[in-house]
């Protein structure tokens, strides 16, 4: 009963991708899975945003029932391997870092034990 260290499993999820796999291949060209359109007065859309979705993870407790774990933001896209070969990608935000630009994180906590960088 630790407090959560690097390999701590939290919670799991997964979608089908039959019918983009299927377009992928019989067109040859780039497909990306949209999420749910989520309508909103105070939201801009965007081309970036329009791709991401929410995907609901779930866990089992100690009676081994399924919990729901949280959820999380991703983006999906299917790319033929004569144009993945052409423009080779990083992994994460390693470089290269062109196709998706992947910006850094916002809002993460700074820690440091200088207490005024704390609270910037």
């Amino acid at each position: 009963m630790d407090i959560l260290s690097f390999n701590d499993f939290i919670a799991d999820a997964t979608f089908t991708y039959n019918a983009l796999a299927n377009d992928a291949w019989v067109t040859n060209r780039r497909v990306k899975r949209n999420g749910p359109q989520d309508w909103s007065l105070f939201k801009k859309k965007t081309e970036e945003n329009e791709h991401k979705f929410w995907i609901e993870c779930k866990r089992r407790n100690k009676a081994m029932k399924l919990e729901d774990g949280g959820r999380v933001q991703v983006s999906f896209e299917l790319v033929p391997i004569l144009q993945a070969d052409a423009c080779p990608v990083g992994e994460g935000r390693k470089e290269p870092n062109i196709d998706p630009f992947l910006p850094p994180p916002v809002g993460r906590l700074k820690w440091s034990w200088n207490p005024c960088v704390m609270a910037a």
